[in-house]
């Protein structure tokens, strides 16, 4: 796979999702629509830097990478942590998928994130096609 040309911007954004704003950003315009989650207690630059965007090919993914409620984008307000917290995100996870019109999507956790992304796939049966899971554990 090879790098476009003339690369596009990576875009950042906020949507207001159930009770707050939902920091975000977006790569690509392809066909492939995927969402990446991040780890605990990290956020979408740092765990998914522009290299790792560019080294996909622009013209074949549409990439959301989100900020969960607390971390980076996403607040105020800071994290409350929670026994249920990547199950609550999920609901979140979702709604930002539909809300920016890219469902049905491919759902990509690191870490922490993983386990968010297990209880995407799990609650939104009809809109996530694959499910990812990069050095994740369920405990």
């Amino acid at each position: 796979m090879t790098v476009d040309e003339n690369p596009i911007s990576i875009i950042e954004g906020k949507e207001f999702i159930k009770d707050r704003d939902i920091g975000y950003c977006k790569y690509g315009n392809g066909p492939m629509k995927c969402l990446f989650i991040c780890g605990g207690v990290g956020c979408y630059k740092k765990d998914y830097p522009e290299s790792v965007l560019r080294a996909f090919k622009e013209s074949e993914v549409t990439i959301i990478c989100i900020d969960p409620p607390g971390y980076g984008t996403s607040r105020p307000p800071d994290r409350v942590q929670e026994v249920n917290r990547c199950k609550m995100d999920s609901e979140y996870c979702i709604e930002l998928m539909k809300a920016l019109n890219q469902t049905p999507f491919v759902c990509l956790g690191w870490s922490e994130g993983g386990r968010t992304a297990v209880h995407v796939a799990a609650n939104g049966k009809a809109l996530v096609t694959h499910l990812i899971l990069l050095a994740t554990s369920t405990r």
